[in-house]
C-alpha cells in the first residue's frame, strides 16, 4: 500500500484551500505535507483553533473560497464541477449551542458569496441537504444518496463535455473576475 504524505506523492493533482486567519487571504496548497494542508482546511473557526503552517495561522478555506472553483481555474482545469452544500444549521426552534450559531453565520456568509465561485464552475451540483445537521453522522447513507441524486441530475451536462471539443489550454491561467457589487 502506497501512503501519500506529500502532494508530490499523489498521481492526480490536488489543491487544498485554507484561509489566512490574520489577513483573510485565500491560501491554496499544491505542494508540501498533506497533513498540514488538511489540518488547516478543516480548522473550522469557532470549533477549532487556527493551525500554524509555515508561520501563518490558517483556518477553513470556506472563508476565502466558499467552493474552491477559482483555484481550480487558476490550475488551468478545463472543466470544473462546483458542489455546494447549502444548509442551514438551525431550525425554527433556534440554535442548540454556540456551534449552531457559528455554523449558521458561516452558512449565511457562504450563500452570499455564490457569484464568484459559480462563475468559475461549468456545472454546479447542489445536493438537497435540508433537514440534515452538521453532526448527523448517523444519517451518512442518506447524505450519500442526496449526493448521488445531485450527480445524476448533473450527468446530462457532464456528458455534453464528451461530445464537444476540449477547450484550449492556455499557457497562463485565466483570471476569474468577481461580479461587480449591485
Amino acid at each position: 500500500m502506497l501512503l501519500c504524505h506529500t502532494f508530490e506523492d499523489l498521481k492526480i493533482p490536488l489543491a487544498v484551500a485554507a484561509t489566512d486567519f490574520a489577513t483573510g487571504e485565500g491560501v491554496v496548497f499544491r505542494s508540501g505535507q498533506l497533513v498540514d494542508a488538511v489540518r488547516a482546511s478543516c480548522a473550522y473557526p469557532g470549533m477549532f483553533l487556527p493551525v500554524n503552517v509555515n508561520g501563518r495561522l490558517l483556518v477553513d478555506g470556506l472563508l476565502a473560497h466558499a467552493v474552491p472553483t477559482v483555484p481550480l481555474r487558476e490550475m488551468r482545469a478545463q472543466r470544473v464541477i462546483g458542489v455546494y452544500l447549502s444548509a442551514h444549521w438551525v431550525n425554527l426552534n433556534g440554535p442548540r449551542h454556540i456551534f449552531d450559531v457559528i455554523g449558521q453565520c458561516f452558512s449565511i456568509a457562504q450563500a452570499k458569496m455564490c457569484g464568484v465561485w459559480e462563475a468559475a464552475a461549468d456545472v454546479v451540483m447542489q445536493p438537497d441537504v435540508r433537514g440534515f445537521s452538521y453532526d448527523g453522522f448517523d444519517r451518512a447513507p442518506e447524505l450519500i444518496r442526496a449526493g448521488e441524486i445531485a450527480a445524476r441530475q448533473a450527468l446530462p451536462a457532464i456528458k455534453q463535455w464528451f461530445e464537444q471539443p476540449q477547450p484550449a489550454v492556455t499557457a497562463e491561467p485565466v483570471p476569474v473576475k468577481a461580479p461587480s457589487p449591485a
